[in-house]
């Protein structure tokens, strides 16, 4: 982070286009660890249709998920993202789908060891009741030569997040 110019929601959106975890993101503009809060948790449940064709279920006729929803904060206590997942869980390294059930661990940080990639599926500024972007993605992980979807990603980030933030 420099102090040339302030991040606008357009330009964190971008940066969310490029395929950036948000996570990884949020640390670089707070300068502090990200944890997430979760708030529920379900599943398994049947995905919707739309949920389907992004995770290709035809891969392997997977129908199910589990789902996540709260928030991410970082350490000093900034709310920096209202999130939810959805999540196939036969798709996930050992480890994982525990993990994400009972720990509050960061979905892109619980798949980092196993070469997560995000791909963002919409990341666009709104100026909406204090979120300044609204963003999702498909999380996708190394199958031999593939890159086969295992989540998907949904981030509301506040207005706070950019709000003094500097960089340049």
């Amino acid at each position: 982070m420099g102090t040339s110019t302030l991040m606008t929601g357009k330009e964190l959106a971008e940066q969310l286009r490029r395929g950036e975890l948000f996570t990884d993101i949020a640390a670089k503009l707070t300068g502090e660890e990200i944890t997430a809060e979760v708030w529920q948790r379900s599943g398994p449940e049947p995905m919707s249709g739309e949920e389907r064709r992004l995770l290709e279920s035809w891969r392997d006729q997977v129908v199910i998920c589990r789902r996540r929803t709260g928030l991410l904060r970082a350490a000093g206590g900034q709310i920096v993202a209202y999130v939810s997942s959805a999540w196939i869980p036969c798709r996930l390294p050992p480890g994982v789908q525990p993990a994400l059930m009972t720990t509050d661990i960061p979905l892109g940080r619980s798949l980092a060891d196993a070469g997560v990639a995000r791909e963002c599926l919409s990341a666009r500024e709104v100026s909406d009741r204090g979120i300044a972007v609204r963003s999702y993605g498909r999380l996708l992980l190394p199958d031999g030569d593939d890159m086969v979807p295992v989540a998907l990603a949904w981030e509301e980030i506040p207005d706070g997040l950019l709000a003094g933030v500097s960089w340049g």
